[in-house]
């Protein structure tokens, strides 16, 4: 019996005693912050969360009496217990089983439910069960080794015997030292590989052997399609633009692909040093009245949205839509018919997806995410709340992205998640989704990129109501960025953009493909409207599938101020022009000229004349240059020498943590 829910008014009742458990306390004296299961039975391998965040159910508190414990709360308070009779076998609970985790692989509701129906059934042989029967790596490149875990478990209730684990095909490898015995809820987890260094396409095969009465053979299909990679190159290794107050500037930078296949990218601007402290203007409306229940008319009516851009928030967070000129470009990639579906359906529900990079949010790593059947996602623990809130508000859920967070239902819908590791970003699909009253159906996309940028798709709006919340909010509710609350706003084919970037610099396009031998020029807006006098930092990070140089910064610098043209004019002398800001706590930027095209290179040192780094050591054309270091090393006085041709300068720098 799953999830029975043992109170005080049946204590003493027949059907209790079946169980063989006593409570030894009443509820509402403990609260249970989490749930683990017993090492040595069959809930060992899951993991258990309360989703309502106030998990008090009655009892306590159970002793074991006749049976044995098999769920345990904090402070290793049992919470369920097993009774192993001569005829039957059962299960008395004081919590609600729902509250295991629907993870991935062993880690789920449908596995759990597999070992009741064991325990139930007495069935005591082992079960085998792998991650995976097929592994795709996709396209790779020669010479670069890519690897898949391949994770094996024993649902059973008995030892699993594998006897062997043999792979087969060229250019696949797996270390296996079978055979293995495994216990109850045992796990094995293998790196499997492919590394070639020849363009062709492969295929191979890992096969399992054990005692599982029903599965003794298991075969792992592998695949793989290896070419020749793409090669990056940049027409600039860094950015300064000089220009006046109130004015815009446009700097084309250039990418180049001189490898054999095509290269994807994604731009992502960041700030390094804003240089000016930005009022940010909430509007948070407040609302009186009783909360809303399901199926209730929203009269609550929202600000309306007056511009296609805004923030930022506090942390730095700002939007901006595909209806402005640098804004996002409506990129939609249906992921249905590639994508996983991810289990998501029902009304107020939600499942949790496993990301596949670390995505950071508000400045904190996020490993796995919430997807609600009420159109937003969440970091945190509630991802059943119907009713949309104004954007921030410490009301739950907090934690969350929310591209249309409204009272919706799975209808006849299918959410899909999809991880494109070509293009770095994991892409999450509403499909067809419904609403909880009736009416009709939306689809629409978030893309969470691994460089921290955040994309929301809207391809078919059919039916909306003007009841929706469009944003992000950090874990407490204390900071957000609010795009839209209740007012007519989302419309088919638009795209929404949500990064920390700076206010004052914007690219007209920030990811595509570009064929081996070709080259995309992007264009780099300098605004200088509304912002003071003074100097600008920002980096351009660019991520892309060339394997020899994932990620590159180029640095971004902006020079506010009068600009005398006849000075422009002069010809360039090499020069160290010091580094800005110094003192520093963070990042800085060391600026200097070329006569004429040089090798240049720029040391630092410390204190004591030991090398930290080299910051530059290669061939610069003429004109002026900057590079960026950011402080990763102690507090201290650092010094840095340039040298280029003759020339040989050194200067003093001061990082303050």
């Amino acid at each position: 019996m799953e999830g029975s829910n043992v109170g005080y008014d049946h204590y003493t009742s027949e059907f209790f005693s079946y169980f063989g458990a006593q409570y030894l306390s009443l509820g509402g004296e403990n609260m249970i912050d989490n749930i683990k299961g017993v090492s040595q039975t069959f809930t060992a391998p899951n993991e258990f969360a309360f989703p309502d965040g106030d998990p008090d159910y009655n009892i306590d508190e159970l002793g074991a009496g006749n049976g044995a414990s098999f769920l345990a709360c904090q402070d290793n308070i049992t919470r369920a217990v097993y009774h192993d009779g001569f005829a039957y076998r059962t299960i008395c609970s004081s919590i609600i089983m729902g509250a295991l985790i629907n993870g991935e692989f062993t880690d789920t509701r449908a596995s759990m439910m597999m070992r009741y129906l064991g325990f139930f059934t007495s069935n005591e042989d082992p079960i085998i069960r792998v991650s995976s029967y097929g592994i795709d790596f996709g396209i790779q490149y020669i010479d670069f080794e890519a690897t898949h875990p391949l994770k094996i478990q024993n649902l059973g209730f008995d030892d699993l015997n594998i006897s062997s684990i043999d792979i087969s095909g060229d250019c696949f490898a797996m270390e296996s030292d079978a055979p293995y015995t495994m216990a109850i809820g045992d796990e094995l987890v293998f790196d499997v590989s492919f590394l070639s260094g020849e363009p062709d396409i492969y295929a191979g095969q890992i096969a399992i052997q054990s005692d599982d009465p029903y599965q003794g053979s298991i075969d792992v299909n592998l695949d793989a399609e290896c070419l020749l990679p793409p090669a990056i190159v940049f027409s600039d290794d860094d950015l300064v633009v000089a220009i006046d107050p109130e004015r815009t500037s446009d700097r084309i930078f250039t990418i180049d692909n001189e490898g054999n296949s095509d290269l994807t990218f994604q731009i992502f601007i960041e700030d390094v040093d804003l240089g000016i402290v930005s009022e940010n203007v909430v509007n948070t409306p407040s609302f009186v009245g009783a909360p809303l229940s399901k199926n209730d008319y929203d009269y609550r009516e929202g600000p309306p949205v007056i511009c296609d851009q805004g923030g930022p928030d506090d942390f730095g967070y700002k939007w901006i839509d595909s209806d402005e000129p640098n804004g996002p470009h409506f990129d939609w990639v249906d992921i249905s018919g590639i994508g996983n579906p991810s289990g998501l359906s029902g009304d107020d529900a939600s499942v949790s997806l496993t990301l596949p990079f670390e995505f950071e949010f508000y400045g904190e790593p996020k490993t796995s995410v919430s997807v609600s059947t009420n159109g937003y996602l969440t970091f945190g623990y509630d991802g059943e709340v119907f009713t949309n809130d104004p954007i921030p508000t410490s009301n739950p859920p907090n934690d969350i992205i929310a591209p249309f967070w409204d009272d919706l239902h799975q209808q006849s819908g299918t959410n899909y998640f999809y991880h494109d590791i070509a293009n770095r970003r994991f892409i999450i699909q509403y499909d067809n989704w419904g609403f909880f009253g009736g009416g009709g159906t939306v689809t629409f996309q978030v893309h969470l990129c691994e460089n921290g940028a955040i994309y929301f798709y809207y391809h078919q709006m059919n039916g909306v109501l003007n009841s929706a919340t469009v944003g992000i909010e950090n874990n407490n509710g204390s900071d957000g960025l609010q795009v839209v609350f209740n007012s007519s706003y989302v419309q088919n084919d638009l795209a929404v953009l949500i990064s920390p970037g700076p206010l004052w610099l914007s690219i007209d396009i920030d990811n595509g493909i570009i064929p081996a031998g070709s080259s995309q020029d992007i264009t780099f807006t300098f605004d200088s409207h509304g912002v003071d006098i003074g100097t600008y930092y920002a980096s351009a990070v660019i991520s892309s599938n060339d394997p020899a140089q994932p990620e590159t910064i180029i640095p971004v610098t902006m020079l506010c101020g009068i600009v005398d043209i006849e000075e422009q004019l002069l010809p360039y002398t090499t020069q160290l022009k010091g580094n800005y800001p110094n003192p520093f706590n963070a990042t800085t930027a060391i600026k200097f000229d070329l006569a004429e095209r040089s090798h240049v290179t720029i040391d630092l040192f410390n204190v004591l004349g030991q090398k930290v780094t080299t910051l530059v050591d290669e061939i610069r054309d003429a004109g002026s240059h900057s590079v960026l270091w950011r402080g990763d090393v102690t507090s201290g006085m650092y010094f840095y020498r340039m040298s280029a041709g003759d020339y040989l300068s050194t200067e003093k720098m001061v990082l303050i943590k």
